[in-house]
Parts: C-alpha cells; sequence; structure tokens
C-alpha cells in the first residue's frame, strides 16, 4: 500500500503522519534505542509488546485500537528519509503504525479533564491495572487520546516489560528503579510523569479528592487475576517475539501481586514517587 507523508514531529523518537491510498490518516512511530540512557538497554520486542498490549486491552473489553508492524522500508516516504540519513542506525528497523484518532487527554483544561476522567472511570481504573500487569511505568498524561464520543483510550505501550540488572539485552525499560511491592511506585503506571503539575487535574489526584477506593478497582483485579497461561500465549501467537517465554513468565508473576499492590497503593491516598525518581535511584 502507498503512503502520503503529511507531517513529521522528532522527539526521542521519529512520529510520521501519514495517508494511505484510501486517505486514512495514520500515526507511524520508530522507536530510538534508549541504550545511553539511565537504567536502559538495548531493547528487544518493542513493538511486539505494545501490539500484545493493545491486544490485551481488547481481550479485557477495554476501548483499543487496531494497530500494525512494518518494516520502515516498506513506508516510502519514511525508507526515503533512511536513504537521506534523515534515520539513523540507532532507530528500529520497524514502524509502529495506529489510526491517527483522538486528542490526547493533556490537551484539555482542569474542568474538562475532570468531565473525561469522571466519563471513563471505570475504564482509566481498567487500564490503569492492565499498565501494572505489564509493568508500564512510563504513562503520561498524553498518553491517553479522547476520541470524539469523549471515550478514552491508552497508547503508547512500547516500554512495557521487565528490564533485569543482569541482561544487556531486555525486554522493558524503567522497571529498574521501579518495585511493584513498593506503593509509591504504582501510580507511574496510570500517569507518573507531569502527574505533579498544579495547573492541570491529573487522574491521582481525580482519585484523591473523589475518593476512588480499592473496591472500585475489585473488578478489574479479579478480572486480571483470571487470566491464564494459555490466555497469555494465544493473544502472543500472532506476534512473532523473541523473548515470549521470558515476558510470559514476567507477566505471570506479577498477576499473583496485583491485588495487593494496587490494595496498598489505595489504602495509603495514591501516593506518587516525585518525577525525579531515576535521577535518585542514581545517587543512591
Amino acid at each position: 500500500m502507498e503512503y502520503k507523508l503529511l507531517d513529521k514531529t522528532e522527539s526521542i523518537n521519529k512520529v510520521f503522519v501519514l495517508e494511505d491510498a484510501e486517505e486514512n490518516k495514520i500515526i507511524g512511530k520508530i522507536t530510538k534505542s534508549l541504550s545511553d540512557r539511565p537504567f536502559c538497554v538495548d531493547l528487544v520486542d518493542v513493538n511486539k509488546r505494545a501490539k500484545f498490549v493493545y491486544n490485551l486491552a481488547e481481550y479485557l473489553g477495554l476501548p483499543s485500537i487496531s494497530v500494525d508492524i512494518k518494516s520502515v522500508r516498506e513506508i516510502e516516504p519514511v525508507r526515503k528519509r533512511i536513504e537521506d540519513g534523515d534515520i539513523s542506525a540507532d532507530f528500529e528497523k520497524e514502524i509502529f503504525l495506529r489510526p491517527y484518532i483522538g486528542t490526547v487527554l493533556s490537551s484539555f483544561d482542569r474542568d474538562q479533564r475532570a468531565e473525561i476522567i469522571e466519563r471513563n472511570i471505570s475504564d482509566i481504573i481498567s487500564y490503569m491495572t492492565l499498565h501494572l500487569l505489564v509493568g508500564n511505568y512510563d504513562k503520561k498524561t498524553g498518553d491517553y487520546l479522547v476520541t470524539e464520543n469523549k471515550n478514552v483510550i491508552s497508547i503508547d505501550h512500547q516500554l512495557s516489560g521487565p528490564h533485569p540488572e543482569s541482561e544487556k539485552e531486555s525486554i522493558g525499560a524503567f522497571a529498574l528503579p521501579f518495585n511493584i511491592d513498593n506503593p509509591s511506585h504504582t501510580g507511574w503506571c496510570l500517569e507518573g510523569s507531569g502527574a505533579q503539575n498544579d495547573n492541570h487535574l491529573s487522574m491521582i489526584e481525580y482519585f484523591r479528592e473523589e475518593n476512588v477506593n480499592y473496591s472500585d478497582f475489585q473488578p478489574y483485579v479479579k478480572q486480571v487475576e483470571r487470566l491464564t497461561s494459555q490466555d497469555i500465549s494465544e493473544l502472543m501467537d500472532s506476534i512473532t517475539f523473541k523473548k515470549a517465554k521470558e515476558y510470559k513468565s514476567y507477566l505471570m508473576q506479577r498477576k499473583g501481586k496485583i491485588h495487593s499492590a494496587i490494595q496498598e497503593w489505595a489504602k495509603k491516598g495514591f501516593p506518587l514517587k516525585s518525577a525525579n525518581i531515576l535521577e535518585q535511584q542514581l545517587q543512591e
């Protein structure tokens, strides 16, 4: 299929706005290696993990979107930038594609956010439980899309998964400084980065103000606890993982701790370790 480049943005990663032959707008993301950053190593299965989490979200009945993974050379405007030297060798050789839909939650003001969060509180709680299961401590306000009908969809799942200190290649990132048994770390699976901005309502702040408690999480915790090894295997079947066995083992281990982790987090009033957690860890 032919694609036309409409726009691109530069951050750590390269993000392209594309249009296919049917004039559908698509977001294409190429992930950069994080091996030069604290607590990050060469990542594997980056896009596969993301696709798996979208599959799992859909399996759990959450609003989700169809995603795809292609070689960067299959997308002509992107291939041309590789040939021109605009995309260096330290970027993934795959591009992750998702529909261009919605507006990021961070674009809304405080009152609008309150309405959106209230409307979607069940899905937000369920997503947070899912993020904790898969070990995605890289959640930001901009990782939640608000659709035209004001539903919320969680995106950006590439950095979920374990990060063993002893391995050069990791199937996750940022997980090393975080501990599922530490309640002050749990909130990073909802909205860690940027959640302490006083000018905007964070989801954690909403949880505190509206007296959300563990009983609100229980249906979603039980849903995750019912996941079997076979369920996870079947959701992985259509995805070629380099480290499927390790990731599956990681998920099954965390599944048994979800209940106590969220219960303690709620009991302590939804604490959140400060945003400089990585810098603090470096000094310890």
